[in-house]
């Protein structure tokens, strides 16, 4: 059975060096069926062009004004031509597994419709910045797990 296509979109602002690496990142996981999106909220920096230059296969989109992350996922949602989607902040580096493990969870039980990796302090690898949360919604108080944890 052929994998399904992921859609991973990037916002970023400001950002060149750490989305640079982002992507690097991305290209070397070992998940291979996904498209990245790039969604800039008008950078004043060279975001865009240095993409284009070194990831021509990247998608970008170039918005206007600084709308932040959560408009410019939803702009990269319109252009997106995956079955799923992955959203990834422009300062993360992710492991080669991770979207491998992420759809294989995904896809595992139909009643699954969102799904998240533990993530770790860039600088601190082995303590945890977030691991999973819990959400009352009812109230939309939120429970964060793992933080801070070896």
């Amino acid at each position: 059975m052929k994998s399904k296509l992921v859609s991973i979109i990037i916002p970023t602002f400001n950002r060149e060096t750490e989305v640079l690496e982002c992507i690097k990142a991305l290209l070397n996981i070992n998940y291979k069926n996904f498209e990245i999106i790039v969604v800039d909220n008008a950078s004043c920096d060279n975001t865009i062009t240095k993409i284009k230059k070194i990831y021509p296969s990247v998608k970008i989109i170039g918005l206007e004004k600084n709308y932040g992350a959560s408009i410019a996922r939803n702009e990269g949602i319109k252009c997106a031509d995956g079955e799923l989607l992955c959203f990834v902040d422009s300062d993360n580096i992710v492991d080669r597994d991770f979207l491998t493990e992420l759809v294989n969870l995904a896809v595992s039980d139909p009643k699954i419709g969102f799904v998240g990796p533990k993530m770790y302090f860039f600088n601190e690898p082995r303590i945890i910045w977030y691991a999973g949360a819990e959400i009352n919604l009812l109230t939309s108080r939120t429970q964060y797990f793992g933080i801070n944890e070896i």
